[in-house]
């Protein structure tokens, strides 16, 4: 079953704001915003396929206050405080997590599912991404079968 985060429309685009932290060739990690409800998530890139540049993102709930922390350390230029920061967040009790599946976070061509949080798998480097085995990659393709 598709889950919609609320969203009105097919094909309606799904976050208000896209701010990214992370970039090759488009966002690996960034802060994402709904409108409906207003919720802020974490978007981290599990999937990437460098040929077609379809990508896999996993969203996990972040506070409003957390994202800005966020937005601070990335103004001040603490990269390293910032990757920290996320990291320690996908090791946190995490209620929902959701896999979403396009080319850019910004696009209205995106497919979204609900998904078990035994899923989460938070990947530090881009690099771990594609080098991720057959195995685990198609789990991920899996999801929007």
């Amino acid at each position: 079953m598709k889950e919609k985060l609320n969203i009105q429309d097919e094909g309606e685009k799904i976050f208000t704001e896209v701010v990214v932290i992370d970039w090759y060739d488009g966002p690996i990690i960034a802060l994402v915003k709904t409108l409906n409800p207003l919720q802020s998530y974490l978007a981290s890139v599990v999937y990437f396929n460098t040929q077609t540049n379809e990508r896999i993102f996993q969203l996990i709930k972040v506070e409003e206050t957390w994202g800005m922390q966020i937005l601070d350390d990335i103004q001040l230029d603490k990269y390293d405080v910032t990757k920290e920061r996320i990291k320690n967040k996908f090791q946190q009790n995490i209620s929902d997590l959701y896999v979403i599946k396009g080319q850019y976070l910004n696009g209205i061509s995106l497919r979204v599912k609900k998904i078990s949080v035994d899923n989460l798998k938070y990947y530090p480097e881009l690099e771990e991404v594609i080098q991720q085995d057959q195995l685990h990659s198609q789990k991920w393709l899996n999801f929007f079968d």
